[in-house]
């Protein structure tokens, strides 16, 4: 059986798209340990239940943002033994920091730790497939015990070997070895059909989905008190501590979490001001192009902690809190032919997470919101449902066509998100349309919504009965729902309705391209102001009142309709400084 490396990317090739930073962090780090394999060999094959030699396939590798990935390869017979199948651990080794802030021995220490922790948890817990660790060693040999937060013995590989976790391989294939784009999907248009007409990838995809739903139901029920990441005793008791990345925490509610994460997005935008000042972009020629970058930056970091303050639920904020991936995405996700999963990689980044970061299992089952084309329609259903009385939930009579089906009509809505009404019974919150009443959302997460639901309820022993309250006939199709499952936290909300939420959208979709696109003002920025604009000042400023939050820079300007115009009245109230934005068009 050829080795799971095989499939790797051609390392050589795969370094020339990195930068020359990047790609000496890499080389070095491995022209280190070639001359030293012999004795990582030997000490696999010391772990080994049956001590069998191995080699490292040293001719192909690849790497993370942390860690240099070797495989390593068992051969022949045992000692006394018959010739058997090859096997294979996965060894990863730790890269050297990145100035004081990123892969530090600290942060090191931390992750290392927290995915052995995270791993027990999931292996004792769920059906989860994930990889067994043998060995690891969380810091590096030779280093100083103040530079870390627990204590450790001598580096088994030697003083001068790197931290590094020693564990079992899983074969696979990843969903685009299938042939499906996972990535794209999610900025498909809403009315295109994903997979244009491939109807042999439609059971992939669908299995695929299913698969993720499941993984997600079973992380909902591994819950603890506080937010953070986790630390695991010599007994193999697990508990929550500071995170795995930067050390915060843990944090005792969902509103300590999210306003410790809003800073970080503004000290991120203040950080890449910094560099375009080093850069010259105050003083230098290009002055007001760069200063309107960094400020739309600050603009964007604003508009999240405007947009995520009031959808924090505060029946929820309290805890339990629910277990994520923290990193789940095609590349650490392993499939067979047909689709389904058959490994979920890395967990070094798994933490406790408020429920309104724990919606979206990952970015690709998701989706920017577009215009909807029904948006007359559902201001009109908005309207009407505010004054109907309607008891127990919305029964589905009507036949839906999957949303993989090209003649198949999706109106499924969202589910309650309000954290202002204290009646989950009402209409307006059973009707509410949410990002429905003027957004819609990519095929991909309607049919993941569609998938979460089943293995919701065919997991659950309660399954609802529904009933139809008196609509007008016109609007009677778009009232029906599908089945809804029961609640799993303390504001009556299911993982499917946290997952088609505004909450949800600006808690975890959204949050992971703030970081990933670094406060991006084109893409994520006005998919916020959007919303900020639709929810209304009204409504924002008694959901601000309501949740005890500062509105301090929260003014008109963030509900401004024009989004230049918005940045425009931004800049001169923050900064004052309107005359570096000349070059933006003249707000009409």
């Amino acid at each position: 059986m050829a080795p799971i490396s095989d499939g790797w990317p051609n390392a050589k090739a795969a370094l020339e798209f990195h930068s020359p930073d990047f790609v000496d962090r890499v080389a070095s780090l491995v022209k280190w340990l070639l001359p030293r394999f012999l004795d990582v060999e030997l000490y696999a094959t010391s772990l080994h239940p049956r001590n069998k030699k191995c080699r490292i396939v040293q001719d192909n590798y690849t790497w993370g943002r942390s860690f240099v990935v070797f495989e390593i390869v068992f051969v022949g017979a045992a000692d006394n033994g018959p010739q058997d199948e090859e096997e294979s651990w996965i060894i990863r080794f730790a890269m050297p920091p990145i100035g004081d802030s990123f892969n530090t021995p600290a942060q090191l220490e931390r992750k290392i730790m927290n995915e052995a922790a995270a791993l027990q948890l999931v292996r004792t817990r769920t059906t989860i497939p994930v990889p067994h660790i043998i060995a690891s060693h969380p810091v590096a040999g030779g280093s100083q015990s103040t530079e870390y937060q627990h204590s450790h013995g001598p580096h088994p590989l030697g003083p001068d070997f790197p931290a590094f976790v020693l564990m079992t391989a899983i074969r696979g294939f990843t969903i685009e070895d299938c042939g499906i784009a996972i990535h794209e999907l999610g900025q498909a248009d809403p009315d295109s059909d994903p997979l244009k007409g491939d109807e042999m990838k439609r059971p992939i995809l669908k299995q695929y989905l299913r698969d993720i739903a499941d993984i997600h139901v079973q992380l909902s029920r591994i819950t603890f008190d506080k937010i953070g990441g986790f630390v695991m005793d010599d007994e193999g008791n697990v508990a929550v501590g500071p995170s795995a990345d930067f050390g915060l925490g843990p944090f005792e509610t969902a509103k300590e979490y999210f306003t410790v994460q809003a800073e970080a997005y503004e000290n991120l935008a203040e950080l890449l001001s910094e560099q375009d000042v080093e850069e010259g972009g105050i003083d230098g020629d290009d002055d007001e192009e760069r200063s309107a970058e960094y400020l739309k930056r600050r603009f964007v970091a604003s508009l999240w902690r405007t947009a995520i303050m009031p959808l924090v639920d505060e029946r929820d904020a309290g805890g339990p809190f629910p277990m994520r991936h923290g990193d789940l995405h095609s590349e650490n996700i392993l499939v067979d032919r047909t689709g389904h999963i058959i490994g979920v990689l890395d967990w070094d980044c798994a933490a406790t997470v408020p429920w309104e970061a724990f919606a979206v299992p990952t970015f690709e089952v998701s989706g920017h919101f577009g215009e909807s084309k029904n948006e007359s329609i559902i201001h009109d259903l908005a309207a009407i449902t505010s004054s109907l009385t309607i008891s127990g939930t919305v029964t589905q009579e009507a036949k839906q066509g999957s949303v993989f089906d090209p003649d198949g009509n999706e109106t499924q809505s969202e589910m309650a998100d309000s954290a202002s009404d204290p009646n989950p019974g009402t209409s307006a919150q059973l009707l509410r349309r949410g990002h429905k009443r003027d957004r819609s959302r990519p095929q991909v997460h309607e049919e993941f919504n569609r998938a979460l639901t089943e293995v919701e309820l065919e997991s659950s022993a309660q399954s609802p009965k529904l009933s139809v309250a008196s609509l007008p006939p016109d609007l009677v199709e778009l009232s029906r729902e599908p089945p809804q499952p029961p609640p799993v936290t303390a504001s009556g909300r299911s993982l499917a309705a946290l997952h088609d939420s505004d909450a949800g959208y600006v808690g975890a979709y959204l949050a992971y391209w703030m970081y990933s696109l670094a406060c991006d003002y084109e893409e994520t920025g006005r998919v916020l102001h959007r919303m900020l604009v639709t929810r209304g000042s009204q409504n924002k400023s008694q959901s601000l009142k309501e949740n005890g939050v500062d509105g301090g820079r929260s003014a008109d300007w963030e509900l401004e309709g024009d989004m230049e115009e918005a940045f425009r009245k931004f800049v001169s109230q923050v900064r004052g400084e309107t005359n570096i934005i000349r070059h933006l068009k003249p707000a009409s």
